[in-house]
């Protein structure tokens, strides 16, 4: 298990997940995105989660723009 692992190189939800081609034993650097739970207009759900930040996973589109929960309604 330990060396599959260690030998893991997969495409994930969050991107690349590659355990062997990184400096640190056993670590993995994946891309990181960041989203702001906003409140729906007439969803299914009373909120959703958006991708306001993506520049260390450019393959993740921006859903809307960061605010400042004071700019919010």
């Amino acid at each position: 298990m330990r060396h599959a692992i260690a030998n893991l190189s997969a495409d994930t939800i969050v991107g690349a997940v590659k355990f062997k081609e990184t400096p640190i034993k056993n670590v993995a650097v994946t891309s990181m995105a960041g989203g702001k739970w906003r409140k729906t207009k007439n969803g299914r759900f009373p909120y959703e989660l958006l991708i306001v930040y993506n520049a260390t996973a450019p393959q993740i589109p921006v859903e809307a723009e960061l605010k400042l929960l004071s700019q919010l309604g």
